[in-house]
């Protein structure tokens, strides 16, 4: 997705530790985590890039930019990282 800044907002699943920057969970955390990245067109580095989820699967379906410029994630997951039993 891009913003109103034209960097890009990737959201995927992986089941393997993937190159973080500015991670808010810099470690792999189970069997399937959320991997969001954010990246400028002119750079190959991303802005920031972290995995996302628990010890279970935590898989991403939609990513959204608030107006204040937060990323905003839809889960959608077995059990995801706060413990809910139910997608978000």
């Amino acid at each position: 997705m891009l913003d109103s800044d034209g960097t890009l907002w990737v959201l995927g699943t992986t089941g393997v530790p993937m190159v973080t920057r500015n991670a808010l969970q810099p470690i792999h955390g189970g069997q399937m985590d959320m991997y969001i990245a954010h990246v400028t067109p002119s750079d190959s580095a991303p802005i920031m890039a972290t995995h996302f989820g628990g010890d279970r699967l935590d898989v991403g379906s939609a990513i959204a930019i608030a107006p204040a410029g937060d990323s905003v994630n839809r889960r959608g997951c077995v059990r995801d990282v706060f413990g809910r039993h139910s997608a978000a």
